[in-house]
C-alpha cells in the first residue's frame, strides 16, 4: 500500500516539476536574473511541503 502511495507521489512531483520548469522557461523571455534563484529556493521547499502534507494525510487515513 505504501509503495503505491510513493509511486503516485513521485509521478505527481515529476509532473509539477515539468510544469514548474515550463513556467520558468516562459519567464526566461523576460530575461530577469531573479527567477533562477527563486526557482532554486522555492522548488525544494515546495517538494518538502508536499511530502509533509501527503505523509500527514497518509497517517490520518491509517
Amino acid at each position: 500500500m505504501n509503495s503505491i502511495y510513493v509511486f503516485v507521489i513521485v509521478l505527481f512531483l515529476v509532473r509539477i516539476h515539468i510544469c514548474w520548469q515550463m513556467f520558468f522557461r516562459s519567464l526566461h523571455l523576460v530575461r530577469r536574473p531573479w527567477h533562477s534563484w527563486l526557482n532554486f529556493a522555492i522548488t525544494p521547499c515546495f517538494y518538502l511541503y508536499l511530502c509533509d502534507r501527503v505523509s500527514s494525510m497518509g497517517t490520518e487515513q491509517v
